[in-house]
């Protein structure tokens, strides 16, 4: 088994797309996967298949993506990365709770292997076209070494700090976010096809009107700032929006889960004098203050 520039460890449908885009590209690269079934299709091709995890590090730079915490704390153990030539550089790409990732930290760290944390958003489709993002975590002259290789599947990366377990939260956060994106599509998408709305019309109405980019790239900073003036809509507006949604839901006889909830953060924020004449974005300043109780 020769050495190459590039491996991939575990071949999902993520791991196998960016191992496939790595291999288009003319990166020599070799695959692991514990089902070998998943290594065939590489195999196919002429790519050389590692029979074991030590051998799948012996390259320049090692991609992993691994369904969650056990997996990846079950395979890169303190017995496998003392095997690990010091030096070599693990990409680790699945999204990981805060532990397991400092657990991951300290184990290459005392074995002398490189390691950097980088989850990707974006769906395996985007691969092939280099759209992904990656989030990255970790020393910024090792980041920079293997930063060809990502440009090769992820159109950008983002580096979050040099700790690596940071990048991990940062994905935690997006998908959290996207969690609350999901529900709020889901509500309203029911919302208005209960009156009988074509509900790929209002996603059409959505997408053009509200979500080209504009909404999260606009109030994102806002947020981040505190930077509510000048208020571009009233507090007051929202809140009456939000009474339009109930009044709405009870006409269809509907129950929208998160309005109560809602309406609880803009209604405390009206009883702020300042809070009350900003930008509705502001409302975040309550959830900010809620958490720091």
């Amino acid at each position: 088994m020769s050495h190459t520039q590039a491996s991939v460890i575990g071949l999902g449908s993520m791991g196998a797309a960016i191992a496939q885009k790595l291999i288009d590209e003319g990166i020599n690269t070799k695959v692991f996967n514990r089902s070998k079934t998943a290594e065939q299709p590489f195999v196919d091709q002429g790519v050389q298949a590692a029979k074991t995890l030590v051998e799948a590090f012996d390259s320049d730079v090692v991609f992993s993506m691994l369904s969650h915490d056990a997996a990846v704390l079950e395979v890169f153990s303190d017995e496998l990365l003392a095997q690990v030539p010091k030096g070599t550089v693990h990409v680790n790409q699945a999204t990981i709770s805060i532990a397991a990732a400092k657990e991951l930290e300290a184990r290459h760290a005392s074995a002398g292997v490189r390691y950097l944390s980088g989850p990707v958003l974006g769906r395996p489709h985007l691969a092939p076209a280099a759209k992904l993002v990656t989030v990255a975590g970790g020393d910024t002259s090792t980041l920079a070494e293997i930063q060809q290789y990502l440009d090769k599947f992820s159109g950008k990366t983002f580096h979050v700090g040099e700790a690596p377990w940071v990048a991990s939260l940062v994905k935690i956060g997006v998908n959290y976010n996207l969690i609350h994106a999901l529900q709020a599509m889901a509500e309203s998408i029911s919302l208005v096809e209960n009156a009988e709305v074509d509900p790929n019309l209002f996603v059409e109405i959505l997408t053009f009107a509200a979500f080209s980019g504009t909404a999260y790239a606009g109030y994102g900073p806002m947020i981040a700032n505190k930077a509510y003036q000048p208020a571009g809509f009233l507090m007051e507006m929202g809140l009456k929006d939000l009474s339009l949604v109930e009044g709405a839901a009870q006409d269809l006889n509907l129950k929208i889960p998160s309005t109560a909830l809602l309406r609880g953060l803009f209604e405390t924020a009206m009883k702020d004098e300042t809070l009350a004449q900003s930008d509705w974005s502001a409302v975040s300043e309550v959830t900010r203050r809620q958490i720091d109780m």
